[in-house]
């Protein structure tokens, strides 16, 4: 009451919000800081993913894997700026000690090709691999962690980062006398990896919200796959590009839109099946005389039965991690890979490597179709992107590759997915057994009625004709 007496109540009014605001200042300056650092951390990503775009052509004192480990890890010291207290606490708890069926899948596969390493001829580059394998995963593991929904602006920034780096190159053209006259980067760059790299900035457009841009982007990637020739490429941008419409129409939920344009190509393939059928033919050189079915797809067909017979032979723990270059035939030794990353998975570190990895990738599948709905952002990019990937890697040389933007991003949206799962889990308290003694509940039983008050003029009466009735009889 003396304060109001003494101020106004206009000066009531104006002091409330004052100090209310000054009580929330700290909490809202962490969060505006931790925004700020998410959106550095996101462009710092992007530059990152730009970089592993052209790791193909340098070197380091001569040495291609040095100047690969080096692309790939730089990104450690702008995670370390960004979080110096919990620098890889949450990579490494979630990967080495995590409660989840995600972290136990992911160290079993760790150590089965950790034995499959040491039991292989040449330890040192299955272990090197190994090591350099474990320490990529657990940085994006982190790096997922610390963007969270962030990681989309990097792909936003990568998708225009990787357009403008790669336009140059497309209006070039192709090389003359390089390449079977592919589009590709330079001499020492494979037109595959080309358009492999096309399709992650394809996947990456996917982010922007803006349908305009989406289209414009992923129209010039798919005219850039087309000049590289790259089949792979272009089946996996279909995939990605069929399965985000899928469910985007899922989750505006038009199905029956969805039905009627499936009946509506469905009419239009059957009344013109041999046009389509021979455009694809041209697109995927299916009759070329040195790409096409009757060459095997580049001999792809030889090296996956070959890739078969090094799988009976060693079925459980494989040749080495890294090492299936070195146990194909003498013919083969130049491709260098089966060309499909599950077999050249199976082929490396057996069932009991493979397995454990494939389940992973099941989980993080299945864990991105749950959240592929509205209330999750960038979880229906997450699972379109990943076929895709899946795609690809049917006939590309490696299923974890870690040095290319297309795996990267992919095994990205992989652990997210995890780590989204895991902290969505409601984490029960710890029960403690105790002895408690348990006091029994009485029985209920009926109380007796209350005892009425005596009336004594009744009593006196009774009394009297008593006392009268004795007098007569005697």
């Amino acid at each position: 009451m003396e304060y109001l007496q003494t101020h106004p109540p206009s000066a009531v009014r104006k002091s409330v919000p004052v100090r209310v605001f000054l009580h929330r200042r700290p909490g809202l300056r962490r969060t505006e800081e931790l925004a700020r650092g998410q959106q550095f951390l996101a462009a710092i990503t992007a530059v990152w993913l730009v970089v592993q775009m052209f790791d193909v052509l340098f070197t380091i004192g001569g040495s291609y894997e040095l100047a690969l480990t080096v692309s790939i890890v730089w990104i450690t010291l702008p995670l370390f700026f960004a979080a110096p207290q919990a620098f890889l606490r949450t990579g490494l708890a979630a990967l080495m000690a995590g409660k989840g069926r995600s972290s136990v899948l992911l160290m079993v596969f760790f150590v089965a090709s950790l034995a499959s390493a040491l039991l292989s001829g040449n330890i040192l580059k299955s272990v090197g691999y190994l090591v350099a394998t474990i320490v990529t995963l657990v940085l994006e593991y982190e790096l997922c962690a610390y963007l969270g929904w962030y990681f989309n602006w990097a792909l936003r920034w990568y998708s225009v980062l990787g357009t403008l780096a790669y336009l140059p190159f497309y209006m070039r053209g192709a090389i003359a006398g390089a390449n079977w006259g592919r589009l590709s980067v330079s001499e020492a760059d494979h037109p595959n990896h080309f358009g492999l790299v096309c399709f992650s900035i394809l996947g990456a457009a996917f982010a922007w919200r803006n349908w305009p841009v989406r289209l414009t982007i992923s129209s010039v990637m798919i005219a850039m796959i087309m000049a590289a020739q790259s089949r792979s490429a272009l089946v996996s941008g279909l995939v990605t590009i069929a399965a985000f419409l899928l469910l985007e129409l899922k989750n505006r939920k038009a199905i029956l839109t969805a039905v009627l344009a499936a009946g509506v190509v469905c009419m239009a393939v059957l009344v013109s099946l041999e046009q389509i059928a021979g455009t694809v033919s041209s697109m995927l050189d299916l009759q070329d005389q040195y790409r096409g079915s009757a060459a095997g797809l580049s001999g792809r067909v030889d090296i996956w039965l070959a890739g078969i017979e090094i799988f009976r032979e060693h079925p459980f723990l494989g040749v080495g991690f890294r090492l299936q270059d070195e146990a194909l035939p003498a013919r083969f030794q130049t491709v260098g890979t089966v060309h499909n990353g599950f077999l050249g998975t199976l082929v490396e570190v057996g069932l009991v490597g493979a397995i454990p990895l494939f389940w992973f990738m099941c989980v993080g599948v299945r864990n991105l179709w749950r959240d592929s709905n509205g209330k999750h952002p960038g979880s229906q990019l997450g699972l379109s992107y990943v076929l895709g990937y899946f795609a690809s890697a049917l006939v590309e040389p490696r299923l974890l590759n870690l040095a290319n933007p297309a795996s990267v991003i992919a095994w990205c949206f992989l652990l997210g997915s995890g780590i989204q799962h895991q902290l969505g889990r409601k984490v029960r308290p710890p029960v403690r057994a105790r002895f408690v003694t348990r006091l029994r509940t009485p029985m209920p039983c009926r109380q007796a009625p209350a005892t009425a008050p005596k009336d004594w003029s009744l009593i006196l009466k009774v009394g009297q004709s008593n006392s009268r009735e004795s007098n007569h009889n005697s």
